[in-house]
């Protein structure tokens, strides 16, 4: 058996400088992340670095990785907007599986954005980094300037990954699943003989018994399970290799009940934009959104392209930025518009309490190619005195002049409580992957009531506002 002999030989915290480390193993200066795996919101950062790149993580998020390398080893991570019980925490092991205290943890009070590390030492020549956030989508982790420098004696580092647990599976018919063998060391893996797979399992499409696997390759063998009785069954199948031999369980039941079939694929597509991106605009740039002011204007600034109102005839470019997460107005309180409902010019319809407030404004979306779709659809009640939400999916784009940023349009509606007069309006806003975002602009401009006149444009008896709102995600 493997066992652990990881010893932390430094875990002061420490300021690093804005220099690059040297024998930098990952420091994200390609521009992404590939090779980790995560869970959660993880995105490339280029505002908290230690070069040109970070890998940002927010939300409960987890970065795991594995190096063939080992010797000493220096992980860094930058914080901001920690609270209390909120942190940032950096997990080092030779196995992957046993981790240990954290070598690094941040905590609130030390999320000012500078980066601190903490170094340890590796040997057996794997070594596996773990970056884990605890906290909101509010809270961000910034990983960077990872190093290992020195290596223990070469040797091989078996994994094994894939499931060969089957389930019913109907008698007469086979069921396959791809089983992968890692070679996560420094060293060449030799696998030996493959054993146990008795029928009804059996082996199929195999590279990996009785051959050699470099560092940082892999081989693959699938496991068939063929039933011929309703009746369960199990075997091992045993791994051999010059590392640890690996044994894997082998499940399956027999059954002349056809599984339920699965669900149809929606029909139709979604509209994808196939647009140049050379989008005409003189209203709603991007710095008049980061601007303090805006005036009304006609709702097709709002859309993807002044002159393109036909979806399918848009310049607009398919987003090369992705929004997940909380959008949240205002810091989440109510905001005082200049809106004014008016009957026949007259006085405000209706026994308001306070129809000039917008109710705080906090949801959970999520995006699908140029479709951002709001997680709670349809009407929500706000418990404001006399507004409800009713919300719908958006659209999201690039336009060329946008500096990187991807816009945002939200069709929402107010709609009166105890009624059914709704006032349609939206909200629009751009973002990057990179958590950089600008405010938003909110214009209502219409409405759909029998006891109102219609919608006026212009004082005496405008029912319009627009207004620009500090967010958040």
């Amino acid at each position: 058996m493997k066992t652990i002999n990881l010893s932390v030989i430094a875990l002061a915290l420490s300021m690093t400088s804005g220099a690059v480390l040297a024998d930098v193993v990952e420091g994200f200066e390609d521009g992404d992340f590939s090779g980790w795996n995560t869970t959660g919101t993880v995105a490339i950062n280029t505002s908290k670095t230690i070069g040109a790149y970070s890998m940002r993580l927010k939300g409960g998020a987890t970065a795991e990785r594995s190096f063939a390398a080992d010797g000493d080893v220096s992980v860094s991570v930058a914080a901001t907007s920690l609270e209390s019980n909120n942190q940032c925490k950096v997990y080092v092991s030779q196995d992957g599986v046993n981790w240990g205290s954290p070598v690094l943890t941040l905590n609130n009070g030390q999320d000012n954005g500078s980066f601190y590390s903490a170094a340890t030492t590796t040997n057996g020549g794997t070594t596996h980094i773990r970056y884990v956030q605890i906290g909101s989508s509010a809270d961000y982790c910034y990983a960077d300037g990872i190093s290992i420098i020195g290596a223990g004696t070469p040797a091989p580092s078996v994994a094994v990954s894939g499931s060969a647990s089957f389930g019913d599976v109907l008698v007469g018919e086979t069921s396959s699943s791809t089983i992968v063998v890692t070679n996560n060391g420094n060293a060449a893996l030799s696998v030996g003989s493959l054993t146990g797979a008795s029928a009804p399992f059996s082996l199929a499409n195999d590279t990996c018994s009785n051959t050699s696997v470099a560092a940082g390759n892999d081989c693959t063998v699938d496991v068939v399970f063929s039933p011929t009785a309703e009746v369960a069954s199990n075997a091992s199948l045993t791994i051999a290799n010059n590392d640890e031999d690996q044994i894997l369980t082998l499940s399956g039941t027999g059954t002349s009940d056809a599984p339920p079939p699965p669900p149809p694929p929606p029909s139709g597509d979604l509209h994808v934009f196939t647009g140049d991106g050379n989008v005409s605009r003189s209203a709603l740039s991007i710095s008049q959104l980061n601007g303090s002011s805006l005036s009304m204007m006609n709702y097709v600034s709002y859309s993807h392209g002044e002159a393109e109102i036909n979806a399918d005839a848009s310049k607009a470019l398919e987003p090369t930025n992705t929004f997940q997460g909380r959008l949240i107005l205002n810091s989440g309180n109510n905001t005082t518009m200049s809106f004014d409902e008016t009957t026949s010019g007259k006085a405000q319809a209706g026994n308001y309490v306070d129809p000039t407030t917008l109710p705080k404004f906090d949801f959970e979306f999520v995006q699908t190619g140029s479709h951002i779709i709001p997680k709670t659809r349809g009407l929500y009640v706000t418990g404001h005195g006399d507004w409800n939400y009713i919300l719908e999916p958006g659209r999201v784009w690039n336009e060329n002049n946008d500096s990187g940023y991807s816009r945002v349009a939200i069709p929402f509606s107010l709609q009166e409580n105890q009624a059914n007069c709704t006032h349609n309006g939206i909200i629009t806003f751009a973002f990057k992957n990179d958590g950089s975002i600008t405010n938003a602009a909110v214009q209502i401009g219409g409405e759909t009531c029998l006891y109102l006149r219609g919608i006026h444009l212009a004082p005496p008896h405008t029912r319009c506002s627009v207004y620009l709102f500090e967010m958040s995600l």
